[in-house]
């Protein structure tokens, strides 16, 4: 497409401060947001590595009172939305501000309880679609993986385990007001969270970059960013410790954010994950790395392009070949990343049997990611990239 015949609606991101120990800097912007107790949405692991106790210590010495809510869960329901909006009943909501310390997860059920504590009511109604009454209360994000981006954006992926169905929380309001993006954080993050939340990076500059709504502006930041995942994610999955590495990684999830929200979204690798995380609580970087690559083959014969432009920045295109064999090349790589970082496992060996496919096949195509795939599938199509991986 001509980018003339384009139009894109760029939201300002949030405020972003990055760099060693950056997290000295949380007391002064919740100052700034005029508040005075912070509510830590976190996770028992979290707590258990001393990080939550750590941003604890920062807030105490600048004299600003925090409380916890450490039951989010890797897929977050609705149940820990409620549970953590109860931890402020009786508190001036003026005052508070949610402090989103974790992965997407955390992130993800920050946003769902910032709006669920001025709006109550059922949280399946903070569905992004539905009009609210109120602001969500500002949040500021301190991510600890370097995977989702979603200290870039307005909403959360919140699993109903009633329907075994995910749905997406949502509105402008609750963007994160400030990220603080602090290598040293996630050296601690173990060898497959490491690599669960790299591949989800990688994932969303690929399936930006593949977008029907591609445009220059995201296609810039994902090569870059998927030449940094595919160079630093092995090395920060073989030595955690290795600052450069964690800095190249958390900088390209939060990068990759900007792309996707200019318009170009996600497609069918995440409409797959989402539905294998909904039924069966696959992890969601798990869950890409092991479909992605088969994505990759399956989009490339409407449009191998941007799938060789991947290659290019992956280090494995060759000048001699054709769009279509470095777009190979691509899907090959993706493929290969998912077994060193020791993601690419048969779908059957977590939990995906034959009586379950249709019900995953169903909810992938209803998956509203899905209109952003450069060629809708039929479920038949679907089926058979989940049965390969079987």
């Amino acid at each position: 497409m001509l980018l003339s015949d384009q139009t894109l609606n760029i939201t300002p991101p949030p405020h972003l401060i990055f760099g060693v120990n950056a997290i000295r800097h949380l007391p002064e912007q919740i100052k700034l947001l005029g508040r005075t107790r912070a509510l830590i949405v976190t996770d028992a692991g979290l707590v258990r590595a001393g990080l939550a106790q750590k941003v604890q210590a920062v807030l105490s010495e600048a004299k600003i009172e925090s409380l916890n809510f450490e039951g989010v869960q890797p897929n977050p329901t609705i149940d820990n939305i409620t549970a953590g909006s109860a931890c402020l009943s009786g508190l001036d909501l003026d005052q508070i501000v949610v402090v989103a310390l974790g992965g997407g997860s955390s992130m993800d059920t920050a946003k769902g309880i910032a709006l669920h504590a001025t709006n109550g009511g059922e949280v399946v109604n903070l569905d992004y679609r539905v009009s609210l009454p109120f602001p969500a209360l500002p949040i500021i994000a301190i991510p600890t993986t370097a995977g989702t981006g979603s200290e870039q954006n307005s909403y959360g992926v919140i699993t109903n385990p009633h329907t075994q169905r995910r749905f997406y929380v949502g509105n402008d309001s609750a963007q994160p007001k400030v990220a603080i993006l602090d290598p040293e954080l996630t050296i601690k993050l173990p060898p497959a969270a490491t690599a669960a939340t790299g591949m989800d990076v990688l994932s969303h500059a690929l399936e930006s970059l593949a977008s029907r709504n591609a445009n220059p502006y995201a296609d810039a930041i994902n090569l870059e960013v998927i030449h940094k995942v595919t160079h630093w994610l092995p090395l920060a999955y073989a030595d955690g410790t290795q600052l450069e590495a964690r800095a190249q990684m958390l900088l390209a999830s939060s990068m990759v954010a900007l792309a996707y929200r200019s318009g170009t979204g996600m497609g069918l690798a995440h409409a797959i994950g989402h539905a294998l995380g909904g039924r069966l609580n696959v992890a969601h970087g798990m869950a890409l790395s092991i479909v992605l690559g088969d994505v990759i083959r399956f989009n490339l014969a409407a449009n191998a392009l941007p799938y060789a432009r991947a290659a290019w920045a992956m280090g494995v295109a060759d000048p001699a070949r054709s769009a279509i064999e470095n777009a190979e090349a691509a899907a090959a790589t993706v493929d290969g990343l998912a077994q060193v970082v020791g993601m690419k496992r048969p779908l059957a060996s977590l939990g995906v049997t034959s009586d379950v496919i249709d019900l995953l096949v169903t909810d992938a195509l209803e998956d509203v990611v899905l209109y952003n795939n450069p060629i809708q599938p039929t479920a038949e199509q679907v089926r058979a990239i989940i049965v390969k991986n079987c």
